[in-house]
């Protein structure tokens, strides 16, 4: 008779863009039961932790339209991680690939080469997480 190991899950909600732009003011409201659906993983990556289905193609192949990802909002954003902003106080917030040159400069690029690269030195970036793993393939 084989014995089955109990795999620990974590649940976070699924929420839109415009609600990723604006997690910080309401964080705490999701409790199970209120979100529209949960996305549930094997990895705990805390009790603010949000999912998001990515929309577009700028983060393609990687992420393609219609997966959903894992998003840490008390992550530090480190240069190479993919990130979510929200951009000079826009209500949606971004999915891009954080960067720094060499002088200190620092980006927010797409992987999908067709889409353009945004300078954030030029505007207000407030980083709303920082993606941690794909939990559902479109």
């Amino acid at each position: 008779m084989s014995t089955a190991l109990a795999t620990q899950t974590y649940s976070y909600p699924l929420i839109s863009f415009i609600h990723a732009g604006n997690w910080g003011s309401f964080v705490d409201i999701f409790e199970p039961g209120d979100a529209e659906q949960w996305v549930t993983t094997g990895k705990n990556y805390g009790k603010h932790a949000y999912a998001l289905r990515v929309k577009g193609h700028s983060m393609e192949p990687k992420y393609p339209q219609g997966c959903v990802v894992v998003v840490d909002p008390r992550g530090k954003a480190q240069a190479g991680d993919t990130v979510i902003a929200r951009i000079d106080a826009e209500n949606e917030a971004t999915m891009k690939v954080y960067k720094k040159d060499a002088l200190g400069n620092r980006f927010l690029k797409p992987i999908n080469p067709a889409f353009p690269t945004i300078d954030m030195q030029k505007i207000d970036v407030v980083f709303c997480g920082v993606v941690r793993e794909i939990a559902e393939h479109s």
